[in-house]
C-alpha cells in the first residue's frame, strides 16, 4: 500500500513539473483563456471602434489593456478551443477552415458569451495590415481568413497571468506529502 502511495505521489509531481496538466480553454464571463497560449480573449461586441487605426490602439476594459489579437493567435485559439488543425495564415484568403456545428457554435459562444453575434471580426494581419475572419454558420459551418476587414468589431487579447491553477497546486500538495511521508518512516 505505501508503495503505491510513493508511486501516486512521484507521479504527481512529474505530472506537475512537466506541466502535463492543462486545463486549455476556460469560459470566463467576460472573457476567454487560452491557457495554451497563456492568452484571454475578450468576448467580441463589448468594444466597436470606428477604425482599424482604432483597433490597433487596443482598449482598456476591467483595468487591463487588451490588443488587438493577430491572425496566429486567433487561428492557434481556434484550434485549441475546436481540436482541429488550422493551416497557417500566409496572408492570402483562407477559406473553408471546416468544423463541425458544434465546434463553431463553441466557438462562436466562447468568444462572444452567445450565438448571436456579428459573424465576422477584424484581426491584425501584422505587416500585412487589417485582416477580417468570417464564421459561416448554417450550411457551410467553416470559417475565412482574408487581408482586409469591413467589420468594426475587434478580437482583443491580453496575456494571461501566471497563476498556478488549485489542480495543479494539489497534486503538487499531493506529492510533497507523500515525499515527506515517506522521509518520515525511513527516520523512525
Amino acid at each position: 500500500m505505501k508503495s503505491i502511495i510513493n508511486k501516486v505521489a512521484l507521479l504527481s509531481l512529474l505530472f506537475t513539473i512537466s506541466g502535463v496538466v492543462k486545463a486549455g480553454i476556460i469560459d470566463h464571463s467576460d472573457y476567454t483563456e487560452d491557457t495554451d497560449q497563456n492568452l484571454y480573449f475578450l468576448d467580441l461586441g463589448l468594444f466597436s471602434p470606428d477604425t482599424f487605426a482604432n483597433l490597433k490602439t487596443g482598449v482598456s476594459y476591467a483595468g487591463y489593456q487588451w490588443s488587438l489579437s493577430t491572425v496566429d493567435q486567433f487561428t492557434q485559439f481556434l484550434g485549441n478551443a475546436t481540436g482541429t488543425s488550422i493551416p497557417t495564415w500566409n496572408g492570402s484568403n483562407l477559406g473553408d477552415i471546416d468544423l463541425n456545428p458544434a465546434n463553431l457554435s463553441n466557438t462562436i459562444n466562447l468568444l462572444s458569451g452567445s450565438s448571436n453575434i456579428t459573424p465576422w471580426f477584424t484581426l491584425d494581419g501584422q505587416q500585412l495590415g487589417q485582416a477580417e475572419a468570417i464564421f459561416h454558420t448554417g450550411n457551410f459551418n467553416d470559417v475565412h481568413l482574408r487581408t482586409g476587414s469591413s467589420s468594426r468589431l475587434g478580437l482583443f487579447v491580453r496575456t494571461a497571468a501566471q497563476v498556478p491553477e488549485p489542480s495543479t497546486l494539489a497534486i503538487f500538495a499531493l506529492g510533497m506529502i507523500g515525499l515527506a511521508s515517506r522521509r518520515f518512516k525511513k527516520q523512525s
